[in-house]
């Protein structure tokens, strides 16, 4: 496994492979389980166990750290995402799964997810 701290950021993994294509996620708490099909700058979620579904505008930073805008959803909940970006940075690559770490302005809550791309 190739993991990054925080004082040598993403640019020392290769994130290259996980710009684009259909992953697999889970959150513990909250739970969470959902399918993310990412292609070019559209990222769309859909949470497995509700069937609700978003639209993201992705904008890569660098190699390993880009913004989610949302777009649109079938419900309201990224309403706290409202007039907001979410960054994701990639943290950790193994193989085909990534552990990426999400910072939501004025919003303590920065939860690791696992992401596994399954196409």
């Amino acid at each position: 496994m190739i993991s990054c701290n925080a004082g040598a950021k993403s640019h020392k993994l290769d994130c290259s492979k996980f710009r684009d294509g259909v992953f697999l996620t889970e959150i513990d708490t909250p739970y969470y389980k959902g399918e993310i099909t990412r292609k070019g700058n559209t990222q769309i979620e859909k949470n497995l166990e509700t069937g609700a579904s978003a639209t993201l505008e992705v904008k890569w930073i660098n190699d390993c750290t880009y913004l989610l805008t949302p777009i649109s959803e079938t419900d309201s909940s990224l309403n706290y995402l409202k007039n907001k970006s979410l960054t994701v940075e990639i943290t950790k690559v193994s193989g085909d799964t990534v552990y990426t770490v999400s910072h939501i302005p004025g919003i303590n809550f920065n939860p690791e997810i696992k992401m596994i791309k399954i196409r």
